[in-house]
């Protein structure tokens, strides 16, 4: 989006969207973590993130963008189900923060990222161009 508004030489709406968004997390902060603690910051970032999403789709919108048209709400909802519980059953059964630190993400991650690449690998007519891509990208390419 950014490379498209410098293109397009309207660089100006996005950095005005996200430095909109900036005030609206540090007023929230100044307001929140006084009285909530660490829990008002995160509330804050929540919605300054959730402003700038929706600041920077606007601003898109102006350009001649639409970076919603490819929002893929089905995978996204089918990985937010596999990933909570798992996520937050862990946490429930693994005791201390360190161990949480070092289990619970990779267990998350690895579960999650298995929704869309494992249905690229299931389907039989694209195998080889995924891997011919992933070959590609990966800097020692693929081992055997």
């Amino acid at each position: 989006m950014y490379a498209i508004a410098q293109g397009d030489g309207r660089l100006r709406i996005l950095i005005i969207a996200t430095g909109s968004a900036a005030v609206i997390n540090l007023v929230l902060n100044l307001l929140l973590i006084p009285r909530y603690g660490m829990n008002g910051a995160a509330v804050a970032t929540c919605i300054g993130y959730g402003v700038m999403v929706v600041l920077h789709g606007t601003a898109a919108l102006q350009i001649g963008y639409n970076p919603f048209r490819d929002l893929r709400l089905k995978r996204i909802g089918v990985t937010a189900a596999v990933a909570a519980p798992l996520i937050f059953g862990l946490a429930l059964i693994v005791d201390g923060a360190i161990v949480s630190l070092l289990i619970i993400p990779q267990l998350a991650s690895s579960s999650t990222l298995y929704l869309p690449y494992g249905r690229v690998l299931s389907n039989r007519r694209r195998p080889l161009r995924f891997l011919i891509k992933l070959r590609a990208l990966s800097p020692v390419g693929l081992r055997k």
